[in-house]
């Protein structure tokens, strides 16, 4: 479960700082102010630390973080 949330300059979210996340989160908000950078950079976060924990991936997290947002 993800427990905080931190972004600075990612899309259109300039400073982004959740703490104390439950476990089911409404996100809402108009358009273009950055719901769907939200959710892209969790998931791409999530299956990050998926594929890193794993240990068979020779890349560090940050070159698979990378990897995914690029192809995200």
């Amino acid at each position: 479960m993800i427990n905080k949330v931190r972004l600075e300059n990612f899309g259109p979210l300039q400073d982004l700082n959740w703490t104390n996340l439950s476990g089911i989160n409404l996100v809402i908000g108009g358009n273009g102010k950055g719901k769907t950078c939200l959710l892209k950079s969790l998931y791409c976060s999530q299956r990050t630390l998926e594929d890193y924990q794993r240990g068979d991936d020779p890349r560090t997290a940050v070159q698979i973080l990378v990897d995914k947002l690029y192809w995200t």
